[in-house]
């Protein structure tokens, strides 16, 4: 597995590292933008250690992506 399951993460709290501290949230839209945006913001503590590319979408192509990843929640 080369990174978390973007299954049903709508709503479950996890476990992040952020600026190197252990932080809980829960998986929101905004969450997930900013995964996309900056994957490195935040890691899941089990992904801690891989390093995530940046991507090169376009503003527009993050949203569209996001909408898709909570569509698949909603199903």
């Amino acid at each position: 597995m080369y990174g978390p399951s973007l299954n049903n993460i709508l709503n479950t709290s996890i476990r992040v590292i952020r600026d190197g501290k252990e932080v809980s949230l829960t998986v929101d839209r905004e969450y997930i933008l900013r995964s996309i945006q900056n994957p490195e913001y935040e890691k899941l503590l089990n992904f801690s250690k891989r390093k995530m590319p940046k991507t090169e979408l376009t503003e527009d192509q993050i949203n569209q992506l996001t909408d898709y990843l909570i569509s698949i929640h909603e199903k």
